[in-house]
């Protein structure tokens, strides 16, 4: 039998196709120019048309990412996700549904409410936040690395990091089914270390889990492609470094733009197949 990533009440075989994940953002513009915080509706809405569109998961957030000056309280949190993720178990939504948070609470009440998996930005440290997810047989955990080597080699750090949060998980009962790793584009690391990242995807591997890649829009491909740090113009950016690392071994992409993502993936796909 393949290996598989658990995700609720959803199974992804792993290494037969490229997964695409949607962003469905439930924060609210920080300038003028932005659009607000969508309702509750609106994003329903938004993730039933991303499901149309071919992807094979949403993950909500609620956070901004990147932005600690930004960061709302774990109860503010808690409504912007919870009524969407409510409202599309209510209408039997039909991809697995992630959370993305850092509060143990926020997590457990998710669970609590039939998210299929927590994308915890703490990457797993918190025993709180451990047991928020192991109370649930089946939701799936994504473990983000965060930071940089310090000096030591970016790869293994990550690697490393991996190794002991699947040991952590596993003896708190979480099998390594329901377990994939995020290596952490960005998340303080350097230029150099994202890159390096990019380019070899294929050595994070561990024990066999499902790897999620989460460059979309991040600021090392404005800088990979020579535009300026405020152009907002990195979609064809992401998905050559999706594409790069999807046909290096990443099963997951997390993406903004999902029509993109989706055709990208499947090129990329059907080109690796071909590999001799």
């Amino acid at each position: 039998m393949g290996k598989i990533f658990k995700a609720g009440k959803y199974e992804l075989p792993l290494g037969q196709k490229n997964y695409v994940m949607g962003i469905l953002s439930m924060v609210p513009g920080q300038k003028d120019t932005e659009e607000p915080c969508l309702t509750t509706e609106a994003a329903v809405a938004k993730a039933w048309d991303m499901a149309a569109a071919g992807v094979d998961a949403i993950d909500i957030n609620g956070q901004p990412e990147n932005d600690e000056r930004h960061l709302v309280p774990a109860e503010e949190e808690l409504e912007r996700v919870l009524p969407v993720l409510q409202a599309l178990q209510e209408d039997e939504f039909s991809v697995p549904i992630s959370v993305e948070t850092r509060y143990a609470s926020v997590a457990y009440a998710c669970v609590q409410h039939g998210a299929d998996i927590i994308n915890d930005l703490g990457g797993f440290k918190d025993p709180a936040m451990i047991e928020s997810v192991a109370v649930s047989p089946t939701c799936g955990c994504i473990v983000k690395h965060r930071g940089s080597g310090e000096g030591k080699d970016i790869l293994e750090e990550i690697h490393n990091f991996f190794a002991h949060q699947v040991q952590t998980l596993n003896a708190s009962g979480i099998d390594t089914t329901r377990i994939c790793l995020a290596p952490g584009i960005g998340h303080g690391k350097t230029y150099e270390e994202n890159l390096r990242i990019l380019a070899n995807t294929d050595k994070l591997r561990t024990d066999g889990c499902c790897l999620l890649m989460t460059a979309s829009h991040k600021r090392v491909i404005n800088a990979a492609s020579g535009c300026s740090a405020l152009d907002e113009q990195t979609t064809p950016g992401t998905i050559a470094a999706d594409s790069i690392a999807q046909f290096f071994g990443i099963d997951i992409v997390r993406a903004h733009d999902v029509l993109d993502a989706v055709q990208a993936s499947h090129v990329t796909q059907t080109i690796r197949q071909h590999r001799q």
